[in-house]
């Protein structure tokens, strides 16, 4: 429970002007704070709502378990049928200079992308691809 006559006692002390203040940055940070939570899951409820992206907005997919020797034209090539891809890339150690085991394919068409998830669960060159939509970072 709050003890209100020290409370009181205190702010004897001070001008209105200054507790004014005091509220007021007080009410700016609460304010800033629910503005910083609703903008980072805006995004997620709009993906919910929306259904992802819009169709003219470039898409990109994951693929894990790729084959280590496995180049970006092969990679391209599975996911072509599909539809119009922008890019393919796969990457790789900065140390060894070998495949990391997964890569991006980047769709031109939302749409396409979808359809590319059809992909998930193929076996080639003796592993099963894993596809799912990128998540985005930065």
């Amino acid at each position: 429970m709050i003890d209100f006559t020290n409370l009181l006692a205190y702010f004897k002390g001070l001008s209105y002007f200054t507790v004014l203040i005091w509220m007021l940055i007080a009410v700016f940070l609460l304010v800033l704070n629910s503005h910083r939570v609703q903008r980072k899951y805006l995004h997620k409820i709009a993906a919910a709502v929306c259904g992802d992206m819009d169709d003219d907005s470039n898409v990109s997919l994951f693929v894990g378990n790729v084959d280590y020797k496995m180049s970006t034209k092969e990679l391209q090539e599975i996911f072509s049928s599909y539809g119009k891809i922008d890019s393919v890339s796969i990457p790789v150690n900065r140390n060894t200079g070998r495949a990391k085991g997964y890569g991006f394919v980047t769709f031109v068409s939302s749409n396409d992308a979808k359809r590319a998830l059809k992909v998930d669960g193929h076996e080639v060159n003796g592993r099963t691809l894993q596809v799912n939509f990128a998540k985005q970072t930065g």
